[in-house]
């Protein structure tokens, strides 16, 4: 489906680094000053630049800081993505909308988009209000729900930067849980082109392989043999797995991954 003319809010993050090299974007971003909970200033850009698109990507993102900081995360999240909303309401104009795959009830098996949605922390909660909000609009809308992505440029906080950082350190990594915790990574710009090709609808967009915490230190250990781990237990709002089933968006516009993940971490942390 067509995106024409796009404004990226959020655009200067990790993931939005990706749109900006497939496609040509507007970017709107709180590192610039540009926030989403000012209706006014998006407003006249929106009318001046007369955008098709707006793929939002600007979000308080990450379980742990939603815990301590939730009025951030639901002014942005929540007050934020209804200024969107009721922008594209008047300006005609595409929504595309990333969620999170917090939004799910934990299951062992890969999750699917009618699946329970009970989030368990309040980032997740702030992002299932903001679909809620979506699905009752007029907006010709996409919700995007990614599950834990990755990329080369590096994202803070993230497992794979977290590691590399304490390892350069002297310092042993910290390790959560006993290992077996799982997840279906996705390669940044694997998701960028399945948001893309996407049409009207809600999906779940994830890698095909499953790597666990384990998988994750096997791989780590390969390439620095003398790195120690210091375990932890796991913390109370992280999930055990997050795996998407991704039969619908093979479906519905033809997606699949295309990037063997565990060969991909390698090279990064190589």
């Amino acid at each position: 489906m067509s995106t024409g003319k796009i404004l990226l809010t959020g655009g200067a993050g990790f993931i939005g680094k990706y749109f900006q090299k497939a496609a040509d974007c507007y970017v709107y971003d709180l590192v610039n000053g540009d926030d989403i909970r000012d209706k006014y200033k998006l407003d006249v850009l929106i009318e001046n630049e007369q955008f098709d698109t707006v793929i939002n990507l600007a979000a308080r993102a990450g379980v742990k800081f939603s815990e301590q900081y939730p009025e951030e995360y639901f002014s942005t999240n929540v007050l934020g993505l209804q200024n969107i909303i009721q922008l594209c309401e008047k300006h005609n104009c595409r929504l595309i909308h990333f969620s999170t795959s917090s939004v799910f009830k934990p299951q062992q098996r890969p999750l699917k988009e009618d699946d329970i949605k009970e989030p368990i922390s309040n980032y997740g909660i702030s992002k299932l209000v903001g679909e809620l909000l979506i699905k009752k609009s007029r907006t010709n809308w996409t919700i995007i729900r990614p599950f834990t992505v990755l990329g080369g440029t590096g994202r803070k906080g993230m497992i794979i930067d977290r590691w590399l950082t304490q390892i350069k350190k002297g310092e042993p990594v910290t390790f959560y849980g006993d290992g077996t915790t799982s997840r279906g990574y996705t390669y940044a710009e694997d998701l960028v082109r399945g948001t893309l090709m996407s049409t009207p609808g809600d999906f779940n967009i994830g890698g095909d392989q499953v790597v666990t915490l384990n998988d994750m230190w096997n791989i780590f250990h390969e390439v620095y043999p003398k790195a120690t781990r210091k375990m932890l237990p796991l913390p109370k709002f992280d999930v055990p797995n997050a795996i998407a089933d991704t039969s619908k968006v093979l479906r519905e516009f033809g997606w699949k991954p295309e990037t063997n993940i565990k060969i991909k971490i390698k090279e990064w942390i190589q």
